[in-house]
C-alpha cells in the first residue's frame, strides 16, 4: 500500500513537494558523491546561498546512511521506497515486540494496525522524512529496553540523536523511561546526554554550519526565545493547557492518537516518550506542527501503539489477579497495579479475551483511518486518482526538456520531477529571480504554495519574459523559460 500511494503521488505531481523532498534528494546525493551535503533549494529559499549545508538547516547527519541507494539509483525515488522499507521493518519489530508481551495472534493483528496506522499514511503522503529513521530507532529502542538489553538500547538512543537535534529532547525521556525500569545510572545518564545534545547542536553544531541557532523558533505566543517562553510557562501555566487544546486540529489530533490503542498507552511508562514532540508542535504557533497529516506523527505511531501494548499487558495482569483473589473468595479490595517490568510470556487464559478484543479494537482503528478522506489510503481506490490530467502529463514531459545538470528554478510541486536531473535545483521565488538557466512555471488547476491565483503566475512569468529569459516551450499551462546567453 505504501508503494502504491508514492507511485500514484508521483503520478499526480500534485502532492509531492519540494520542500522538504528536494532538500533530502540534494542532501543524500551528495553524500553519495562524497561531497558535502550543499543544499541550494534551501539556501537560495532562506538567502543563505546556494551553498548552504543540510546540517546548518537541522543538524541530520544520519541521512548519510541512505548515501548508498544512490548508488543503485540515483533518483528521489530512492527515498520513497527507503521509507517504504523502514516502515516494513519496523512493523516486524513492533510484531517481535507485541509477540514476547501478548502473544501472536495479537502481535500480527497490532503490527498490521501499524503498517497501515494514520500517522504513516500522513507520513507517506509527503515524501521521506528524517524522522522516518526515528520510527524504526524507536522501535529497537523499547524492543531491546523491553528484552532485558538495556545496553544495546542506550547504545541505539545515541543513534537517535543523529536523527534531528530536538531528538535530544526524546532521548531525555528516554532516560527517566530506563530510570522507571530500574535503570537509574543509564537513565541519569541518558537524560543529561539528551539535554546537553540538544543545546551542543543548536547552540554550535547548526551555526557552524551556516544556520542560527533560534531559525525554528515558533513559540511567538509564549515569548521571543527560550529564556521568555520560560518565564512565561512558570508564571501562567494554565496558559499552557490552554494552548495545548485551543485549536480544532489540536483536539483531533489528541483525539486520533488515543484512538489508534484504543485508550490503552495511558497504562503504560512508554507513553511519556510522545511528551517531548507533543509538547514542541502542541505549543507552536505553526499550523502544519499541530494537525494530523505531515510526518511529525510518523514516530508517534510506534511509541503508542508500543505503550498500547506494554499498558493493555498490565491491565490483563491486574485483571487476571483480581479473578484470582475473587475466585479464591478472598474479600480484599482488588489489586494495584502490575509492577514495571509486565509478564514476558502471554497473558493468563482468562485475560485473552480482553487482550484479543483489544488488539481487534486496535486494527478495527487502523482500518477505518484506511478508508476516512481524512488520510492517505483512502485515494487508492479512487479510479480518478490514478489518472493524470494533461496539466499533470505536461509537468512530466517538461523534464526531458531540460538538459542535465544545468541550473534551474521551478514551483514547488514540478521541482519535485526536476531533481534527479540536476543538483542546481531552486524554487522560484515571487520576490526576486535567481537568474538560472532554466525556469519551469506551472498554473495547476488547483493553486497552491507559493502562488494564490493563476494570475500571479502568469505574471511571473511575464517577470522572466521582461528579464531576459524566452519561452522555448510551452504545454497545457506548463511553460520552460531559457535565459539568453
Amino acid at each position: 500500500m505504501h508503494t502504491a500511494l508514492m507511485m500514484q503521488n508521483w503520478r499526480q505531481v500534485i502532492y509531492y513537494k519540494s520542500f522538504d523532498n528536494v532538500i533530502f534528494d540534494q542532501t543524500v546525493r551528495a553524500y553519495s558523491r562524497f561531497e558535502p551535503p550543499r543544499v541550494p533549494l534551501k539556501g537560495a529559499y532562506a538567502g543563505l546561498g546556494t551553498n548552504f549545508l543540510q546540517l546548518g538547516d537541522h543538524f541530520s547527519p544520519i541521512h548519510a546512511l541512505l548515501a548508498p541507494l544512490y548508488w543503485v539509483w540515483d533518483d528521489m525515488r530512492m527515498l520513497f521506497l527507503a521509507q517504504a522499507a523502514i516502515y516494513a521493518i519496523t512493523a516486524a519489530v513492533v510484531w517481535r515486540f507485541t509477540r514476547s508481551i501478548l502473544g501472536v495472534v495479537p502481535a500480527y493483528l497490532v503490527s498490521i494496525a501499524f503498517g497501515v496506522s494514520w500517522g504513516l499514511q500522513s507520513a507517506m503522503d509527503v515524501g521521506y522524512h528524517e524522522l522516518d529513521c526515528a520510527v524504526l530507532i524507536l522501535a529497537l529502542i523499547i524492543e531491546r529496553l523491553y528484552a532485558g538489553h538495556h545496553r544495546q538500547a542506550a547504545a541505539l538512543a545515541g543513534m537517535l540523536l543523529l536523527v534531528k537535534e530536538e531528538m535530544g529532547f526524546l532521548v531525555a525521556a528516554l532516560g527517566l523511561l530506563f530510570f522507571i525500569r530500574g535503570h537509574r545510572w543509564w537513565g541519569s545518564g541518558l537524560a543529561f546526554a539528551g539535554v546537553a545534545w540538544f543545546a551542543l547542536a543548536t547552540k554550535v553544531f547548526i551555526p557552524a554550519f551556516g544556520g542560527g541557532s533560534q531559525q525554528y523558533w515558533t513559540y511567538w505566543s509564549l515569548g521571543s526565545g527560550p529564556v521568555p517562553a520560560a518565564k512565561f510557562a512558570l508564571t501562567h501555566p494554565w496558559k499552557l493547557v490552554e494552548l495545548v487544546v485551543s485549536t480544532p486540529e489540536k483536539r483531533q489530533l489528541l483525539l486520533w492518537l488515543l484512538a489508534v490503542v484504543v485508550g490503552a498507552s495511558l497504562r503504560s511508562p512508554i507513553v511519556l516518550l510522545a511528551l517531548p514532540s507533543l509538547t514542541l508542535r502542541l505549543l507552536s504557533d505553526t499550523y502544519t506542527y499541530t494537525t494530523v497529516h505531515w510526518q511529525y506523527n510518523a514516530p508517534l505511531m510506534v511509541i503508542m501503539l508500543m505503550a498500547g501494548v506494554d499498558g493493555i499487558a498490565r491491565l490483563a495482569a491486574w485483571h487476571s489477579r483480581w479473578r484470582e483473589r475473587r475466585g479464591a473468595g478472598a474479600n480484599t479490595p482488588a489489586p494495584d497495579d502490575p509492577p514495571a517490568d509486565p509478564p514476558a510470556a502471554a497473558p493468563a487464559r482468562a485475560s485473552r479475551p480482553l487482550v484479543w478484543t483489544w488488539a481487534i479494537g486496535v486494527l478495527a482503528v487502523a482500518i477505518y483511518g484506511c478508508t476516512t478522506s481524512l488520510f492517505a489510503f483512502s485515494r487508492l481506490t479512487e479510479p480518478d486518482a490514478w489518472q493524470q490530467s494533461a496539466y499533470q502529463r505536461a509537468a512530466v514531459a517538461v523534464v526531458d526538456q531540460i538538459p542535465a545538470n544545468a541550473t534551474v528554478e521551478a514551483d514547488d510541486a514540478i521541482g519535485v520531477l526536476i531533481s534527479s536531473r540536476t543538483q542546481h535545483l531552486v524554487l522560484v521565488d515571487l520576490k526576486k529571480l535567481h537568474g538560472s538557466q532554466y525556469v519551469v512555471l506551472g498554473a495547476a488547476p488547483k493553486i497552491t504554495w507559493p502562488y494564490s491565483s493563476r494570475q500571479q503566475i502568469l505574471d511571473l512569468k511575464q517577470d522572466y519574459l521582461n528579464h531576459g529569459y524566452e519561452e522555448i516551450w510551452a504545454q497545457d499551462d506548463v511553460w520552460l523559460l531559457k535565459r539568453k546567453d
